[in-house]
């Protein structure tokens, strides 16, 4: 479902936040050098995609074997919400815990939602498993865990009880992205290979990261040349993108380069200028509610009831239902736009990679300084907050400068008193707790 089209500087800015049906970039990234030369189609335009990762049984045939396996495989589903509503999906208020801006449609959104309502509220362990894709090779499994399907298992702000949970059940932080059910923003690019012109105009489909490489190797050509000959739609130039799989850092695992001096053959110049664009219409198209619902309901681990599941999928399947099946064709593309488009096609995730940090911010109380939600202290004004109430709590009183120490003289001159008598202290009654967090915490306070 495309959203609105943008120019090529909107692109440029964008943050995730009629032919044939064309064929897939595939295994650049496997390539020797791990890099590849494209050319974007000049009639194409760009498209922001909102996916989420969703295991279920892939059915293939083996290289060496040339039998048929099935193995769980996490692909992309298309988000059914639009991008005011996605680039907003970890901002939360701090007194309710509610997301300021809550999916309407998207089931896969409001599963997430559901769920940590649901750990919170403790119906449901921290580490309790959902659901479980097993193909032939059980060691290819694919489990979701409460927390890990809310994206809490990767902070680093979490509580020891939360942290002892996730080592007793043998689950990695570090692996902890992986389970992260929250939509994700990709780019499609329709380009050619520069070195394999014989397979056409062929659609990219890319992680953020790369695609924000992309804007910046086109900025700085049109900076250096221009705006209008560094616009590769305008006068087209090839683009190196290169992926290092190996870089310990995330933002240095893509690299991409302007190569205006890489002469373009007659063949290239005539795909790209000459030739129709593939046609996206079904790439952007929604992912099918009515098979992820059998894909969750088939492989979930708890008893949720119908009611449960028809919460979530009531409106989606209604919106389905009225769209049809097919796609409709595909609105005509202006030249150098954007399409924000929140689904695209599912096919095998070859390079899944984890998501940026969260967008989870909120205003200090008494310096208006922005704080991450897992923080306890406020970097501008000291401000410290209870880790579990996530209460602000009160300043904490000025010491009062020691006295200067008496002389000897001093000391004999003055009378001995005597000193107080302590009176005994009740001792602090126990908070009650349920199941999952302690009776009183609010959703806010919780380092998710």
């Amino acid at each position: 479902m495309a959203q609105k089209a943008m120019g090529l500087s909107e692109f440029l800015g964008h943050k995730p936040s009629s032919g044939g049906g064309g064929q897939y970039l595939k295994n650049w990234k496997k390539r020797d050098d791990k890099s590849v030369n494209t050319v974007l189609h000049t009639r194409a335009g760009f498209t922001a995609l909102w996916q989420h990762q969703v295991p279920q049984i892939v059915t293939f045939t083996g290289k060496q074997d040339k039998a048929e396996h099935r193995n769980a495989w996490s692909q992309p589903w298309n988000c059914h919400e639009i991008e005011t509503v996605l680039k907003a999906q970890y901002k939360r208020d701090r007194e309710t815990g509610e997301r300021k801006s809550p999916p309407c449609i998207c089931p896969q959104c409001k599963m997430v939602e559901k769920i940590r309502e649901m750990t919170i509220s403790g119906q449901l362990e921290f580490t309790q498993p959902i659901f479980r894709w097993e193909g032939d090779d059980a060691d290819k499994a694919v489990t979701l865990h409460a927390g890990g399907i809310f994206n809490a298992f990767g902070s680093d702000k979490l509580e020891k009880r939360f942290v002892d949970e996730m080592r007793k059940a043998k689950l990695s932080p570090k692996e902890g992205w992986k389970e992260n059910c929250y939509a994700k923003c990709n780019y499609l690019f329709l380009v050619v290979d520069v070195d394999h012109v014989e397979d056409g105009i062929q659609k990219a489909i890319e992680v953020t990261l790369l695609g924000d490489k992309v804007k910046e190797a086109i900025a700085a050509q049109m900076v250096a040349r221009g705006d209008e000959r560094g616009n590769p739609l305008k006068h087209p130039y090839a683009i190196r993108w290169v992926h290092v799989p190996d870089e310990s850092e995330f933002n240095k695992k893509y690299k991409a380069f302007a190569l205006p001096e890489l002469e373009l053959t007659s063949d290239v110049r005539r795909l790209i200028i000459d030739e129709d664009p593939p046609s996206i219409a079904k790439d952007i198209a929604p992912g099918s509610a009515s098979l992820l619902r059998a894909n969750l309901e088939e492989h979930a681990l708890v008893e949720f009831g119908q009611e449960w599941w028809d919460e979530l999928f009531s409106a989606a399947e209604k919106t389905e239902g009225e769209r049809g099946d097919e796609p409709e064709d595909e609105p005509e593309q202006e030249t150098g736009k954007v399409v924000d488009a929140p689904t695209a096609r599912a096919s095998v995730n070859e390079d899944a990679d984890p998501p940026p940090e969260d967008d989870n911010t909120f205003e200090c109380d008494r310096c208006k300084a922005i704080m991450q939600m897992t923080e306890y202290t406020c970097p501008g004004c000291g401000a410290e907050y209870d880790p579990k109430t996530g209460e602000l709590l009160p300043e904490k009183p000025k010491e009062e400068p020691k006295a200067k120490p008496r002389s000897r003289s001093q000391a004999k001159a003055e009378p001995e008193q005597e000193a107080p008598k302590e009176t005994p202290k009740e001792k602090p009654k126990p908070a009650a707790k349920r199941e999952g967090h302690e009776v009183g915490s609010k959703k806010g306070a919780l380092p998710f």
